[in-house]
């Protein structure tokens, strides 16, 4: 009879270390699920910024090739470089 009841125990325990893998199982797939929708969400956050900053450094440079060009302010220092950029570009 002996016997018995610890089969009895021995089948309880592994039904519920089963029950319990289970569990963890299932917890452990919705937390992956909730950790790779974040790092999605930072991944996006991170090219939009990165996006943002390319977008001001290609406006900064586009004004400074403009100023350049012009040969900045009227009497500022540019106004010699646009004669020596016209000069390097005339054959």
């Amino acid at each position: 009879m002996e016997k018995r009841w610890e089969r009895a125990g021995l089948s309880l325990a592994v039904t519920g270390a089963a029950a319990v893998l289970v569990v963890l199982a299932t917890l452990e797939y919705r937390w992956i699920g909730q950790v790779s929708q974040a790092e999605r969400e930072r991944m996006r956050a991170h090219l939009q910024a990165a996006t943002v900053r390319l977008g001001q450094d290609f406006d900064g440079e586009l004004a400074r090739l403009f100023m350049t060009c012009q040969g900045g302010a009227p009497g500022g220092p540019g106004r010699g470089k646009r004669a020596a950029w016209l000069q390097c570009g005339s054959p």
